[in-house]
């Protein structure tokens, strides 16, 4: 029985690993755009003589959409920050378990921040909210945030469960032991 949940698992971990690939590309076309901005605002600046009204507040709409979009493709790959003094020294089961627990209380805080920023987004749909110079709409924009922290915690749910799955299963996982 737990070999099936483990498979059901793992499957669904490769579609969030998708859609974590997805949004790394969407975060490079968003980045792109952005060089592709900023330079166009320093030539309209510094040659032309007039900047690039949308310029400032388009690029910094880029750039949250962007970094928020690199987050779970970051976490599925190993390349956060992970502070594991502790951790590293426990025994094998002992340090899959602690590791477990970690991921858990992980996805409660990004649980709690997912619904804060998606009632922030929402808000910013149901009240119109736009940029004050360009009058662009803020709502697609703040809607990267929980979109991406949802993937994100959903994700994270999953390594949880499935480092309990392996633990409580077949005992150390190696593979899990560091996630």
């Amino acid at each position: 029985m737990i070999a099936v949940i483990q498979s059901i698992v793992k499957f669904m971990l490769r579609v969030c690993n998708i859609l974590g690939q997805i949004f790394m590309v969407l975060a490079c076309i968003l980045f792109s755009l952005l060089v592709l901005l900023v330079f166009c605002g320093s030539i309209m600046r510094y040659v032309v003589g007039t900047p690039l009204a949308i310029a400032d507040e388009t690029a910094s709409l880029l750039f949250l959409s962007g970094s928020i979009f690199t987050l779970t493709y970051g976490y599925l790959n190993d390349k956060l920050i992970r502070i594991s003094l502790f951790w590293d020294k426990l025994p094998g089961k002992w340090k899959q378990a602690a590791n477990a627990i970690g991921t858990l209380a992980g996805t409660v805080v990004f649980g709690i921040v997912f619904w804060a920023t998606l009632t922030f987004a929402w808000d910013n749909y149901t009240l119109g909210s736009r940029t004050i110079m360009t009058d662009i709409p803020l709502w697609p924009w703040t809607m990267s945030i929980p979109l991406s922290l949802g993937l994100m915690t959903v994700t994270m749910f999953l390594t949880a469960f499935a480092q309990l799955l392996d633990l409580l299963g077949n005992g150390v996982n190696p593979e899990n032991a560091t996630r």
